[in-house]
């Protein structure tokens, strides 16, 4: 995940942005409920990207 950052940032600095955006996502008020198809969708999406991803490298 690292080669996907900017190349200025560091390791330490993209893990603490993420855990930043993790407490803020758990925090927030979802807009949709967990068995709306929208969820399905989105991972289904991000599975096909990761799938992707693999055969890319």
């Amino acid at each position: 995940m690292k080669n996907n950052i900017h190349k200025n940032l560091s390791l330490e600095r993209a893990e603490k942005k993420a855990i930043i955006l993790l407490k803020a996502a758990e925090n927030s008020y979802p807009a949709i409920g967990p068995t709306d198809i929208r969820c399905d969708q989105v991972r289904d999406y991000a599975r096909r990207i990761v799938d992707l991803m693999e055969k890319k490298d």
